[in-house]
């Protein structure tokens, strides 16, 4: 009856198996693979090609045209660079920060706004709690009268 010392063991959960066997998975798919011969020369290659080709387009469209036919048949468009010209980099700039301008002087109208009608509510609580308390003084002070004490006023 005696079982050995595995047997009375606690088996690992399902779930850290699974999560193990994951994570094996994941290391063997992600492990570090060695570039192909050349990849890095032919991939700045195709980038000064592309460069080139995007500046000689700009200058002519008879060029672009016959350009893009043989940029299409060089390099599948997965690997095309798209590189902006410095003009709609500096629009694209300003306008950037005229939306994140805007956008940070709207949080501070609608914060000033919000504090504004808070204090407003404070005060119309104030003034109703200071009408009740003169209510309640005043009818207080009626029944001390009818029930004949002398206040000095």
């Amino acid at each position: 009856m005696n079982q050995p010392e595995e047997f009375n063991q606690p088996e690992e959960p399902l779930a850290e198996l699974e999560q193990k066997e994951l994570e094996r998975e994941l290391m063997q798919a992600l492990r570090p693979v060695a570039a192909p011969e050349g990849f890095a020369q032919r991939t700045l290659a195709r980038v000064l090609e592309s460069n080139s080709e995007s500046k000689s387009e700009s200058n002519s469209e008879s060029n672009s045209e016959s350009k893009s036919e043989s940029k299409s048949e060089s390099a599948p468009a997965r690997f095309r660079v798209i590189a902006m010209r410095p003009r709609p980099r500096l629009w694209a700039s300003a306008a950037i920060a005229a939306a994140l301008l805007a956008g940070v002087f709207i949080v501070e109208q609608t914060h000033l706004r919000r504090q504004r009608e808070e204090a407003e509510l404070a005060q119309q609580q104030f003034e109703a709690a200071l009408r009740i308390t003169g209510e309640t003084l005043e009818q207080t002070r009626r029944q001390l009268q009818q029930a004949g004490v002398q206040l000095g006023n």
